[in-house]
């Protein structure tokens, strides 16, 4: 082994094995950074939900001015609804089914009471990422689970209980406290106890399980079928042009921040798929450099490789020390690639936290698993090239 050292030490071309190592960090650097801060900053720009997918779109019809009139219509005929379900980027949609008849409720806290009327509507149960232990019908106790939207809570956090003079409350305690319900309709009043099952970001709307509204409806509405004014839509990507162009034509409209953050989110993959694109051509050509370099030292070595396989050398002997020096630089390029996205990531994060209420950053080992994936694979190529090198001056 000391004649192969010898060997790989005369004539190096330590610019040229430098320069490969400086490339490869930038490379690395490239692809690992914007993988990680894609997968940072997605969940601020998709909006994540509780009970809702970020493929999920809420639409409705504009409210012009003669629909105040009386003359236009925003409920969905069911026409409209086939067209809505036959779009290619369609995966399912299902309407919002509003309750027929009135509902009253009020929350008791002590000396404090408050009392007001509300609504309520349901979407089909497959829409919703909800636990079934959480959202069921306690019909004992004539329970029923409900979702509000987190602006409920914001609003009387920050604009009622400023100007009442009475306290905040927390999403935790607002969560344990329980709603009494009176419904009426149809001849008929009951009384029962809403369950706040939890808090959403995208519905502006108080959700019901499904069972119950078709239950409630047909006992205090009278059995007639409400119209459909709201339609919530699985689609494969809710940034695609394809949807946009589709939203516009019909002059439907998409509720809350959906229809910006699924474009903001379609522009992030964009840009990330651009920047890892650029990184991987830096790396190919770091990759391409190696190869040449150690191709062009094992040519002014050949005649004593030969020599050395003539010896008795094995020409995986003879390849190894070659192979061990781009597994060396490919892993120094990797540990440095790492921790320049490690610094990197500590620079943004804080900046996401701040200004990102709830925010949880994405795992990092991902993208270390990445890198040592991406390292490995360039070093398995590199090793079967340089084998097939020296085994050809063999």
């Amino acid at each position: 082994m000391s004649t192969l050292g010898k060997v790989l030490n005369s004539n190096k071309g330590l610019w040229r094995f430098a320069g490969f190592t400086i490339a490869n960090i930038a490379g690395l650097a490239v692809i690992l950074g914007a993988f990680q801060l894609y997968r940072d900053a997605s969940p601020i720009l998709s909006g994540p939900d509780s009970f809702m997918r970020n493929d999920y779109v809420i639409v409705s019809k504009k409210v012009g001015a003669l629909s105040v009139l009386g003359v236009g219509s925003t409920e969905f005929r069911p026409g409209e609804l086939r067209e809505i379900e036959s779009q290619p980027f369609m995966i399912g949609a299902g309407p919002f089914t509003p309750a027929a008849y009135s509902i009253t409720g009020s929350v008791s806290a002590g000396d404090m009471c408050m009392s007001t009327y509300m609504f309520f509507e349901s979407v089909p149960d497959r829409f919703l990422d909800v636990k079934s232990d959480i959202w069921k019908l306690d019909t004992v106790n004539n329970v029923i689970p409900i979702i509000i939207p987190r602006n409920y809570l914001n609003l009387y956090n920050y604009g009622f209980s400023r100007s009442q003079g009475l306290p905040q409350v927390s999403e935790e305690l607002f969560g344990a406290l329980t709603v009494d319900l009176r419904l009426s309709g149809n001849g008929r009043r009951g009384n029962f106890t809403g369950k706040i099952a939890g808090f959403s970001d995208r519905l502006n709307t108080i959700l019901v399980p499904q069972e119950f509204m078709e239950w409630s409806n047909s006992y205090f509405g009278g059995g007639d079928t409400p119209a459909v004014s709201r339609v919530i839509m699985e689609v494969t990507d809710a940034g695609s042009d394809d949807l946009a162009r589709f939203l516009a034509s019909k002059g439907y409209e998409t509720e809350g921040e959906n229809a910006g953050r699924g474009s903001g989110a379609y522009f992030l993959r964009i840009i990330t798929a651009i920047v890892i694109t650029v990184g991987l051509i830096i790396t190919l050509l770091a990759f391409f450099l190696l190869i040449l370099s150690i191709f062009l030292l094992l040519q002014k070595n050949s005649a004593k490789l030969r020599d050395l396989m003539l010896l008795g050398f094995s020409p995986g002997q003879v390849a190894a020390p070659y192979i061990r020096l781009s597994a060396m630089l490919s892993g120094g390029a990797l540990v440095i690639a790492l921790l320049a996205v490690g610094i990197l990531r500590g620079a943004y994060l804080p900046v996401f936290i701040r200004f990102t209420p709830g925010y949880a950053p994405a795992g990092f080992w991902p993208t270390a698993l990445l890198a040592v994936a991406f390292t490995l694979i360039s070093t398995a190529v590199t090793t079967v090239l340089i084998r097939r090198k020296v085994a050809r001056l063999w």
